[in-house]
């Protein structure tokens, strides 16, 4: 992974040493925002079996629903509601941030 510092430059290489070929370098950079601390996950009761109140992870009573008839959009559902609850062990995506450079 490259600094921002070393992907101006890159970006400076492209535009003086390709002879006129380049004429915009455009960066984008993503940093995942690290919330870890903060993030702070649920465990779910539920009865399972004839176990009453057995703790369980929501994320763990989706994987157990998976079958191979599962419908790829019915699970992507349900990641992201258990993502929105942080009711999985670790984020899908933390919060993000953007930035754009163009020479």
């Amino acid at each position: 992974m490259e600094t921002e510092v070393e992907l101006s430059e890159n970006a400076r290489l492209w535009l003086i040493h390709k002879g006129g070929e380049t004429r915009i370098v455009i960066i984008l950079s993503f940093a995942e925002t690290d919330t870890e601390n903060a993030l702070t996950t649920k465990d779910t009761t539920v009865t399972v079996g004839t176990e009453k109140g057995r703790k369980q992870r929501a994320e763990n009573m989706m994987i157990e629903t998976i079958a191979g008839s599962t419908h790829y959009n019915e699970l992507v559902q349900t990641l992201q509601n258990l993502n929105q609850h942080c009711s999985l062990g670790k984020p899908l995506v933390r919060d993000l941030s953007a930035t754009i450079n163009v020479y």
